[in-house]
């Protein structure tokens, strides 16, 4: 079978936040877009309620698939309390925990999703419920698995908003809150709006009734996405805990040894648990599944790393560059490969790679500098640097690595007002205080990463 992506140990961006602004979204008007579902058994009977929300003018309505689990029966009622009648399913993506619904209904009101861009930290954004609206802000985004993110929103919420759309201020749709989560810490982690665009065009064309675990509604084969294990694999993933992680990935592997995302629980969970022989073995097998699936490549090769085996880590990276030559994390692992074993020359080439792929991303610009200066070549060290602040300014190490370097070159007064940036950031280092060659205590490595 085709599964989707797999874990995503790693993740490289530098995002600004966003002011965003109030919200001046009418409560009013979205809220007509949202509707309450009745969920009910076989036999009529009332089981779950949660919301939904109108993305088209057709009667498309988008909800969490949760709240869907043993339906036969689906009531929608509007914010001036009409019934509508639920056609059916016209999609689902249950490793998501989304389901697409036709309702029996002529031109409603129906929210626009947002630009995938918008979705920054800081942005004012606003959640609302068939009965509240709860503002708050994006405080992160969450790489969970290759196509399974989580937005982080900072605001109170509880079990009434699952299914509820989360809108900018311009009131479209950057995410969904989940319903029946397992935890609830988990109630602020939204579904991001570019899984509903897929599950736009996945999309049937006429609706398919309700039948117990929607196997009816199911377009490929998901199977495992249907089950408890996987809700608790992904709920562990979501609060980091590790070892559950590791025992719900491992019932999944031997319910479903075709599964990527089995063996990517399994693997994620091994490599923070420092079980990296294992990690190794799990990722393997990920390639063997997917060998076009550059994230798998990516995770196996910080296994290897993590084992010391770097000439296959750095197989591992340049196997992802082929699939994806822009892929700026794998240019960030090979540049640091090369540092820590001194090949300079090709940690040059490797870091010019990521400033072209990346040219806002000051720690890229820093290690450039540091490759440079490992060659001895200090004048392109400086340019390399000073693009590095000019960028972040925050940037204590690389004002230290600076000031050494433009001392180096004879330039004293530039040194010294490096080292007076550094001493700002960093008062209490003592080799800027004491004016030590601060080369020997920093070193010519990676500066760390903030």
């Amino acid at each position: 079978m085709k599964s989707a992506l797999v874990t995503a140990v790693v993740a490289i961006a530098l995002c600004r936040a966003v002011s965003g602004g109030e919200l001046p979204v009418s409560v009013k008007k979205t809220q007509s877009a949202v509707v309450r579902l009745i969920v009910s058994d076989q036999g009529g009977k009332e089981i779950a309620t949660g919301n939904g929300f109108f993305v088209s003018a057709d009667g498309k309505l988008v909800t969490s698939l949760r709240l869907l689990d043993t339906a036969r029966g689906v009531v929608a009622i509007t914010d001036a309390n009409e019934q509508i009648a639920v056609a059916g399913i016209l999609a689902t993506d249950p490793k998501n925990d989304l389901a697409l619904l036709k309702l029996v209904v002529t031109s409603p009101v129906f929210l626009p999703l947002a630009d995938v861009s918008r979705i920054l930290p800081g942005l004012h954004v606003a959640v609302v419920s068939s009965q509240s609206q709860t503002e708050g802000r994006i405080f992160t985004t969450r790489e969970l698995f290759g196509d399974l993110r989580r937005i982080q929103i900072k605001a109170t919420l509880d079990s009434s908003a699952g299914g509820a759309p989360v809108v900018d201020s311009d009131g479209a749709v950057i995410g969904m809150i989940r319903a029946l989560v397992l935890d609830p810490r988990l109630y602020n982690l939204a579904i991001p709006v570019e899984a509903i665009l897929k599950l736009l065009v996945n999309a049937g064309a006429k609706p398919i009734p309700f039948l117990p675990r929607h196997q009816s509604g199911d377009l490929v084969d998901v199977e495992m996405f249907l089950t408890d294990e996987w809700q608790r694999a992904v709920a562990a993933l979501e609060l980091e805990d590790w070892v559950e992680l590791l025992r719900a990935g491992d019932v999944l592997v031997n319910r479903f040894p075709n599964y990527a995302e089995a063996y990517a629980c399994v693997g994620t969970a091994c490599v923070e648990l420092k079980l990296y022989d294992r990690a190794t073995t799990v990722y393997r097998r990920v390639v063997q599944l997917e060998p076009d699936n550059p994230i798998a490549w990516i995770n196996l090769g910080n296994s290897y790393s993590a084992q010391g085996k770097e000439g296959e880590a750095v197989a591992a990276y340049r196997q992802v560059l082929k699939i994806r030559p822009h892929f700026m994390v794998a240019w960030k692992k090979l540049g640091e490969i090369y540092c820590r074993q001194g090949k300079y020359s090709d940690a040059v080439a490797t870091w010019r790679q990521a400033v072209a792929v990346a040219p806002d991303y000051p720690p890229a610009w820093a290690n450039l500098g540091v490759s440079y200066e490992g060659q001895g070549n200090l004048d392109d060290a400086v340019k390399a640097y000073r693009r590095a602040v000019q960028l972040e300014t925050n940037y204590p190490f690389v004002w230290i690595r600076l000031s050494v370097v433009e001392n180096q070159l004879g330039r004293h007064e530039e040194a010294r007002a490096a080292q007076r940036h550094a001493i700002k950031l960093l008062p209490d280092f003592p080799s800027v205080w004491l004016g030590l060659d601060i080369g020997s205590v920093v070193g010519a490595s990676s500066p760390p990463e903030r």
